[in-house]
């Protein structure tokens, strides 16, 4: 498979990602579930890292991702694609908060700057209300799953910085 089919395959597998979980027969715990499982198969076989390289921290930053991956699925079920999506998308404005409290990292003026235009749009978000419909039953529910999945996701990604930064495997934390 050419860099570029690579690329290709997964746009596709990103883009249709929240309409397949709405598809999907399955209960958002059940396809969870399956979800992690596949993943959990694939990064085994393809990742020799994720073999080895265990530590109580691997754990701790497994716990934020396993929270991350079944939060945005309760979500999908909950609000629109695209509402979850826009919702998970707004993790850097936490990273930017929490990375000098648990890294010691600080922004810049242009990170402080470009989040403070992010905040400002996931406000106006919040206020906004949708109407339930057949594939958002419960939009403000599944909205609030998305930013909390959000939150999870800084700490994954805060996590992995964390991890490289002592030699551990993130591999071993993505399974």
């Amino acid at each position: 498979m050419t860099p570029r089919s690579k690329v290709v395959a997964a746009a596709v597998l990103f883009s249709t990602g929240g309409a397949a979980i709405k598809w999907c027969g399955f209960a958002a715990w059940q396809l969870a579930g399956f979800r992690a499982a596949f993943a959990l198969l694939a990064i085994l076989v393809l990742v020799p890292e994720a073999r080895r390289g265990w530590s109580w921290r691997t754990v701790v930053v497994g716990i934020a991702y396993a929270a991350t991956t079944l939060l945005y699925v309760q979500a999908n079920k909950h609000t629109t694609a695209a509402s979850a999506i826009f919702l998970q998308s707004t993790s850097p404005l936490f990273i930017l908060f929490l990375a000098p409290v648990l890294l010691g990292e600080h922004a810049t003026r242009r990170d402080v700057a470009q989040m403070v235009v992010m905040g400002l749009g996931l406000a106006l978000f919040l206020l906004g209300s949708d109407r339930p419909s057949a594939t958002a039953p419960n939009p403000p529910l599944g909205n609030m799953l998305a930013a909390i999945c959000a939150v999870t996701w800084a700490l994954t990604v805060i996590g992995y910085r964390w991890l490289a930064a002592r030699g551990d495997s993130i591999a071993a934390a993505a399974v």
